[in-house]
């Protein structure tokens, strides 16, 4: 039987999928061997890098099973690769919104949960994407548009002090684009806090973006 067009795309959307997953699977490796090299344990290092094997599987299905059914993280990765996430953030966690949806809505979504991303690695994206939009849009898996007109950024300078954790996917917030791993497209941390009763100039900053906007 011939094959569709669609069987192609539907194909090509697999395989893309599969090397998302094992790009993030080969970075936490990466984050994991380089924890144990400070420790001077490399040779525990290479005998628990084996659990990284079967992680693209384990993200693949995570993906699969939808808003509401996933998995806590914990399930998939271990505590020091969830406490290493979580120190990511403590040069504070951002994020990026238009004024028109912070005015309205605030920071939090329908379940007071809010993502953020590192602060420090962001920086670093907006120099390499010069702060363009659309290529800010494709570097934290934003839909297309989301960070068209009046935007503004937030920062959340302790965000330890408000749950800081790797999403499970299962938030308000994760749109389709949302990837397991606590990892966008381009490889930046990403974390939810609970931001229910965070109040603006205590517990977080907004200002335009770009600055002077």
């Amino acid at each position: 039987m011939a094959r569709s067009k669609l069987d192609g795309a539907a194909d090509t959307v697999k395989d893309q999928l599969r090397e998302t997953f094992e790009r993030i699977a080969r970075l936490h490796r990466k984050r994991a061997r380089d924890r144990a090299r400070k420790m001077h344990d490399d040779a525990e290092a290479i005998r628990d890098l084996d659990r990284f094997d079967h992680l693209p599987d384990s993200l693949r299905d995570v993906h699969a099973a939808g808003n509401g059914n996933r998995p806590h993280p914990s399930t998939y990765f271990s505590q020091d690769d969830l406490d290493d996430h979580v120190s990511r953030f403590e040069h504070g966690g951002t994020r990026f919104m238009p004024r028109s949806d912070y005015d309205e809505y605030g920071i939090t979504h329908r379940d007071s949960t809010s993502f953020i991303m590192s602060a420090s690695e962001v920086d670093d994206m907006i120099a390499q994407t010069g702060g363009d939009p659309a290529l800010m849009e494709q570097a934290l898996g934003l839909t297309p548009g989301t960070l068209d007109g009046d935007l503004v950024r937030v920062d959340v300078p302790r965000p330890g002090d408000h749950g800081i954790r790797m999403p499970s996917g299962n938030e308000s917030g994760a749109n389709p684009q949302w990837l397991p791993g606590g990892l966008t497209p381009s490889n930046i941390s990403e974390g939810v806090i609970d931001a229910g009763g965070m109040v603006e100039g205590t517990d977080f900053t907004v200002d335009d973006f770009p600055p002077g906007g």
